[in-house]
């Protein structure tokens, strides 16, 4: 926080009611300016400090690299952070995860691969799809041994005006895999 006094101020005056929030470290690789690559091997870009990057490299742009790309295992992924919560504020309301299938499919792929796969239904995008979705399930699994008040979902699918895609071709694809989760 010492690079932005402003909002530390402003977390202290109005502390949340969700644990953890009061814990954000803005210095972390997370909102640093530079660039660092996530378990699933996207590049992350930060241009300047205090703001939370985008992902500027995509590992499976081209998708003859997935007979090669190395998924990754949900059980290395560390929570230990996420359960010093349970124990530290037990009087909050506890949010674990920050689970996406879109958001990470276009983390994987870029926008415009994704687009297209979803258009013509890519038999590679539908893998890649599905072991999002094995990932997720088991992610929530270990969230779930943490005693949640709430499991968190985030993604984006809405534009200025729409869906970003029909309707009728969101519950065919999507639809399933999120209720499943």
């Amino acid at each position: 926080f010492t690079k932005h006094p402003m909002l530390f101020d402003l977390i202290k005056q109005y502390p949340s009611d969700i644990a953890g929030e009061g814990n954000v470290n803005l210095n972390s690789r997370l909102y640093s300016k530079g660039s660092w690559y996530d378990e699933w091997n996207c590049l992350w870009t930060v241009l300047a400090d205090g703001f939370l990057g985008q992902v500027t490299g995509h590992p499976l742009e081209d998708l003859n690299k997935l007979k090669y790309y190395s998924f990754p295992k949900s059980e290395k992924i560390d929570i230990s952070g996420e359960n010093s919560i349970t124990l530290n504020e037990p009087d909050k309301y506890k949010i674990f995860g920050w689970l996406t299938l879109f958001e990470r499919l276009v983390d994987l792929r870029g926008f415009e691969n994704t687009m297209i796969d979803i258009g013509t239904g890519d038999t590679g995008f539908l893998k890649i799809r599905n072991r999002i979705v094995e990932f997720n399930l088991k992610m929530i699994d270990r969230y779930l041994e943490l005693n949640p008040d709430c499991i968190s979902f985030a993604d984006d699918w809405g534009s200025q005006s729409a869906l970003l895609i029909d309707p009728a071709c969101w519950r065919e694809l999507f639809l399933p895999s999120y209720i499943k989760m």
